[in-house]
């Protein structure tokens, strides 16, 4: 399951949409702050966040994560293409993405974290 934490619900709804079409299961989160109180780590294959949100941001949100899961992939989103990325591979993270990005890329760094999703059924030829 991935955990997608950005504070655009059309983002969430979009990219929810987008991995359930590819077989993989995803919860949205509009904030770090909720995504903790849903108590879903545990069952978190990938964490996408974005890194400028209210509240707690997506940097101190992988900060938190890494207390308990320390090996837990994570991916960055951000619309502010200017930040350094060198500081985020500190924190164990796999790929940054700068907005707006492919979907089709962002699900190929998910498969390359590990996260491979379910697979249709296969019903065969009705005829």
């Amino acid at each position: 399951m991935i955990a997608l934490v950005d504070d655009d619900p059309a983002l969430l709804e979009s990219l929810g949409s987008f991995f359930a079409a590819h077989g993989v299961d995803s919860l949205g989160f509009t904030s770090a702050d909720g995504f903790c109180l849903a108590r879903v780590l545990d069952t978190t294959d990938c964490l996408i966040t974005d890194i400028c949100m209210p509240g707690m941001n997506g940097i101190d949100l992988i900060r938190q994560v890494r207390k308990s899961h320390p090996a837990l992939p994570c991916i960055l989103i951000t619309g502010a293409p200017g930040r350094p990325m060198i500081p985020y591979a500190d924190l164990g993270v796999r790929e940054v993405f700068i907005k707006p990005f492919s979907a089709l890329e962002l699900l190929e760094a998910v498969r390359a974290a590990g996260v491979q999703g379910r697979a249709f059924p296969t019903y065969g030829n009705p005829w």
